[in-house]
Protein backbone atom coordinates (compact mmCIF):
# COMPACT_ATOMS: atom_id res chain seq x y z
CA UNK A 1 0.00 0.00 0.00
CA UNK A 2 2.93 2.40 -0.11
CA UNK A 3 1.36 5.85 -0.17
CA UNK A 4 2.98 9.14 0.73
CA UNK A 5 0.91 10.02 3.73
CA UNK A 6 3.14 12.15 5.28
CA UNK A 7 5.46 9.13 5.39
CA UNK A 8 5.05 5.95 3.36
CA UNK A 9 2.52 3.48 4.76
CA UNK A 10 3.73 -0.11 4.90
CA UNK A 11 1.49 -3.01 4.01
CA UNK A 12 -0.57 -4.15 6.95
CA UNK A 13 0.82 -7.70 6.88
CA UNK A 14 4.41 -6.43 6.73
CA UNK A 15 4.02 -4.28 9.84
CA UNK A 16 3.51 -7.38 11.99
CA UNK A 17 6.90 -8.78 10.98
CA UNK A 18 8.65 -5.84 12.64
CA UNK A 19 10.61 -6.98 15.67
CA UNK A 20 11.70 -3.72 17.30
CA UNK A 21 8.88 -2.35 19.51
CA UNK A 22 9.56 1.31 18.63
CA UNK A 23 9.44 0.56 14.92
CA UNK A 24 6.27 -1.55 15.23
CA UNK A 25 4.54 1.24 17.15
CA UNK A 26 5.68 3.83 14.62
CA UNK A 27 4.56 1.78 11.60
CA UNK A 28 1.23 0.77 13.14
CA UNK A 29 0.52 4.33 14.31
CA UNK A 30 1.22 5.57 10.78
CA UNK A 31 -0.97 2.83 9.27
CA UNK A 32 -3.89 3.45 11.63
CA UNK A 33 -3.69 7.23 11.20
CA UNK A 34 -3.85 6.73 7.43
CA UNK A 35 -6.73 4.26 7.81
CA UNK A 36 -8.69 6.72 9.92
CA UNK A 37 -7.92 10.06 8.27
CA UNK A 38 -7.32 9.23 4.60
CA UNK A 39 -9.24 6.03 4.00
CA UNK A 40 -11.98 7.19 6.43
CA UNK A 41 -12.44 3.69 7.86
CA UNK A 42 -13.64 3.04 11.39
CA UNK A 43 -11.16 1.75 13.95
CA UNK A 44 -11.79 -1.09 16.37
CA UNK A 45 -11.64 -0.35 20.08
CA UNK A 46 -8.15 -1.90 20.26
CA UNK A 47 -6.94 0.12 17.26
CA UNK A 48 -8.37 3.31 18.72
CA UNK A 49 -6.80 2.71 22.13
CA UNK A 50 -3.45 1.99 20.50
CA UNK A 51 -3.63 5.11 18.33
CA UNK A 52 -4.65 7.38 21.21
CA UNK A 53 -1.70 6.28 23.32
CA UNK A 54 0.80 6.12 20.45
CA UNK A 55 -0.02 9.75 19.59
CA UNK A 56 -0.15 11.06 23.15
CA UNK A 57 3.44 12.29 23.36
CA UNK A 58 3.31 14.20 20.07
CA UNK A 59 -0.03 15.81 20.99
CA UNK A 60 1.41 16.98 24.31
CA UNK A 61 4.50 18.34 22.55
CA UNK A 62 2.44 20.20 19.95
CA UNK A 63 -0.45 21.53 22.00
CA UNK A 64 0.15 20.84 25.69
CA UNK A 65 -1.18 18.33 28.17
CA UNK A 66 -4.54 20.04 28.71
CA UNK A 67 -5.27 19.76 25.00
CA UNK A 68 -5.64 15.99 25.40
CA UNK A 69 -8.89 16.60 27.28
CA UNK A 70 -9.97 19.71 25.40
CA UNK A 71 -9.46 18.73 21.76
CA UNK A 72 -7.96 15.28 21.33
CA UNK A 73 -10.04 12.99 23.54
CA UNK A 74 -13.70 12.68 24.28
CA UNK A 75 -14.87 11.20 27.57
CA UNK A 76 -15.01 7.62 26.28
CA UNK A 77 -11.50 8.06 24.82
CA UNK A 78 -10.27 9.00 28.30
CA UNK A 79 -11.75 5.81 29.73
CA UNK A 80 -10.16 3.77 26.93
CA UNK A 81 -6.76 5.44 27.42
CA UNK A 82 -6.88 4.72 31.15
CA UNK A 83 -7.77 1.07 30.51
CA UNK A 84 -5.02 0.54 27.92
CA UNK A 85 -2.45 2.26 30.16
CA UNK A 86 -3.27 -0.14 32.97
CA UNK A 87 -3.24 -3.12 30.62
CA UNK A 88 0.25 -2.31 29.39
CA UNK A 89 1.52 -1.70 32.91
CA UNK A 90 2.14 2.05 33.03
CA UNK A 91 0.34 2.43 36.35
CA UNK A 92 1.94 5.71 37.41
CA UNK A 93 1.05 7.33 34.09
CA UNK A 94 -2.48 5.94 34.34
CA UNK A 95 -2.87 7.31 37.87
CA UNK A 96 -1.66 10.76 36.80
CA UNK A 97 -3.92 10.76 33.75
CA UNK A 98 -6.92 9.66 35.84
CA UNK A 99 -6.27 12.37 38.41
CA UNK A 100 -5.91 15.01 35.69
CA UNK A 101 -9.15 13.87 34.07
CA UNK A 102 -10.87 14.15 37.46
CA UNK A 103 -9.68 17.73 37.78
CA UNK A 104 -10.65 18.52 34.18
CA UNK A 105 -14.21 17.23 34.73
CA UNK A 106 -14.39 19.26 37.96
CA UNK A 107 -14.53 16.06 40.02
CA UNK A 108 -17.93 15.16 38.56
CA UNK A 109 -18.42 11.42 38.24
CA UNK A 110 -21.57 11.16 36.12
CA UNK A 111 -20.63 13.48 33.29
CA UNK A 112 -22.10 12.84 29.84
CA UNK A 113 -20.15 13.13 26.58
CA UNK A 114 -22.11 16.27 25.78
CA UNK A 115 -21.27 17.85 29.14
CA UNK A 116 -17.61 16.88 28.67
CA UNK A 117 -17.54 18.65 25.28
CA UNK A 118 -18.91 21.84 26.84
CA UNK A 119 -16.26 22.12 29.56
CA UNK A 120 -14.14 25.23 29.30
CA UNK A 121 -10.50 24.14 29.38
CA UNK A 122 -9.14 27.29 30.99
CA UNK A 123 -11.85 27.61 33.60
CA UNK A 124 -10.59 25.10 36.14
CA UNK A 125 -11.22 25.92 39.79
CA UNK A 126 -8.26 27.90 41.14
CA UNK A 127 -7.58 25.27 43.78
CA UNK A 128 -7.05 22.64 41.06
CA UNK A 129 -4.96 24.62 38.57
CA UNK A 130 -1.67 24.14 40.42
CA UNK A 131 -2.19 20.39 40.82
CA UNK A 132 -3.19 20.00 37.15
CA UNK A 133 0.01 21.80 36.15
CA UNK A 134 2.06 19.55 38.47
CA UNK A 135 0.51 16.50 36.82
CA UNK A 136 1.28 17.87 33.36
CA UNK A 137 4.92 18.37 34.39
CA UNK A 138 5.13 14.86 35.89
CA UNK A 139 3.63 13.29 32.77
CA UNK A 140 6.24 14.95 30.57
CA UNK A 141 9.20 14.82 32.98
CA UNK A 142 12.37 12.94 32.24
CA UNK A 143 11.86 9.32 33.24
CA UNK A 144 8.09 9.46 32.82
CA UNK A 145 6.37 6.32 31.61
CA UNK A 146 5.15 8.43 28.68
CA UNK A 147 8.55 7.82 27.10
CA UNK A 148 8.38 4.09 27.78
CA UNK A 149 5.16 3.28 25.94
CA UNK A 150 6.67 1.49 22.94
CA UNK A 151 7.30 -1.89 24.58
CA UNK A 152 3.86 -1.99 26.18
CA UNK A 153 2.07 -0.78 23.07
CA UNK A 154 3.88 -3.29 20.87
CA UNK A 155 2.82 -6.11 23.23
CA UNK A 156 -0.71 -4.68 23.38
CA UNK A 157 -0.94 -4.71 19.58
CA UNK A 158 0.37 -8.27 19.41
CA UNK A 159 -2.01 -9.43 22.17
CA UNK A 160 -4.97 -7.82 20.36
CA UNK A 161 -3.79 -8.67 16.84
CA UNK A 162 -7.17 -10.18 15.87
CA UNK A 163 -8.82 -6.81 16.61
CA UNK A 164 -6.58 -4.95 14.15
CA UNK A 165 -7.53 -5.05 10.47
CA UNK A 166 -6.35 -3.83 7.10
Amino acid sequence: MSTDWPTPVRKFEDIWTTIEPERLVYELDNYLSHKRHVRKLPLSQAERGFLLLASMQSWIEMEGFQDLFYQQYNLSDCVLVERVMREIGVERLADLFTEAKGIYVRHRTNLTEEEFKKLEPFDLPEADVARFDEIAEAVYASGSELFLLADGLAKYAQNHREEFSA
